[in-house]
């Protein structure tokens, strides 16, 4: 095992600068890298052979990654070859992203993470995404066929935030997410702008999560999601901006406008990433009485069936859901009263 951590405080952590030189790290076959505490950036791969992963790149191993920024790394084509992978690159490998931000990272397509895995790797858990945010990422491609997050492998998405990542020209987000096989987006919040949200064709699950497509400035929408007619991806909780997702209102799901989300600008509410604050009359609130829950993938026992639901403690930030009442999405709005003594003139 290979242990890379950095000193300091958050906002003092060891900076891993390439300065557009190269890749940041290759990871060869059969090993195992934790890397806690930094900020790897200016990563850059330009690969006649085809460039994949600008900060980093797996092959056949594990890595995960834990309070970590991954930012201006950059997969750059040549020639015919496309650029993938801005951020990471992995090939039939298992990562893990806790408390990580990724922004600012550029590829021709793929701008942040690009996750390939054939019949016969060996790792089949799923890649998992965990109080991450994912922003201001660039893919150059044509906007209506840039994707963000491509993966072949099963994806597990907890308590994270994709939000203003641009696609070509700027005129549309880009699509946040490919996925292939089964992919699970829980608690967490999803917004586009003018293109598709989530592709997936019969295996995406959605769980008390947020799921914008913002129109651009030619008044465009995508779909929230894409995925075979006739599928119904909810568990319960989500709120949405168009009816592409199924959802099932009488199972606790909610359609809005995008006007009526409440959602609050990308910006840092508190904890390690930035993310998208609820306003106090937003409908993600209080969607479910009780304490939040959410599936953990690696009790799926396969053959179809779901995994376990633990108790969800924190949401993106850190801060507790504790007050008998779960919101929908990567953030949990707290409301404080102050009541003052009446005085008597």
């Amino acid at each position: 095992m290979i242990i890379i951590s950095g000193q300091g405080d958050l906002k003092n952590r060891p900076i891993i600068d390439a300065n557009q030189i190269d890749r940041i790290l290759e990871i060869g076959s059969n090993r195992l890298v934790w890397m806690q505490n930094l900020v790897l950036k200016n990563g850059l791969v330009e690969d006649g052979d085809g460039s994949r992963g600008g900060a980093i790149s797996l092959t056949n191993s594990v890595l995960a990654l834990n309070t970590v920024r991954l930012t201006n790394n950059e997969a750059r084509p040549v020639g015919h070859n496309v650029g993938l992978g801005g951020a990471i690159y992995t090939s039939d490998s298992q990562f893990y992203l806790y408390n990580c931000e990724l922004d600012h990272n550029k590829a021709e397509n793929r701008s942040v993470i690009y996750a390939y895995s054939s019949t016969v790797s060996k790792y089949k858990d799923p890649d998992q995404i965990k109080e991450t945010s994912i922003h201001h990422n660039i893919a150059t491609t044509d906007p209506q066929y840039a994707i963000h997050i491509m993966t072949s492998k099963r994806l597990n998405m907890v308590n994270s935030t994709m939000s203003d990542n641009i696609a070509g020209d700027g005129s549309k987000s880009g699509m946040n997410i490919n996925g292939g096989t089964d992919l699970w987006i829980q608690h967490s919040t999803l917004v586009a702008r003018g293109s598709d949200n989530i592709w997936n064709r019969y295996s995406l699950r959605l769980y008390f999560s947020i799921l914008v497509n913002l129109p651009n400035d030619e008044g465009n929408t995508g779909k929230n999601c894409l995925m075979d007619d006739g599928y119904l991806p909810s568990k319960s909780g989500n709120v949405v901006t168009d009816d592409s997702c199924s959802p099932d209102t009488l199972n606790g799901d909610v359609q809005v406008s995008h006007e009526q989300v409440g959602l609050l600008d990308l910006a840092n509410y508190g904890g390690p990433t930035p993310t998208r604050a609820l306003m106090p009359d937003s409908p993600a609130r209080d969607l479910r009485m009780g304490n939040c829950q959410y599936y953990d993938f690696h009790s799926a026992k396969g053959g179809g069936s779901d995994p376990e639901l633990l108790v969800l403690e924190t949401d993106q930030r850190g801060m507790p859901r504790d007050d008998s009442f779960c919101d929908s999405g990567a953030y949990e709005l707290k409301l404080f009263m102050l009541h003052l003594p009446v005085i008597a003139k």
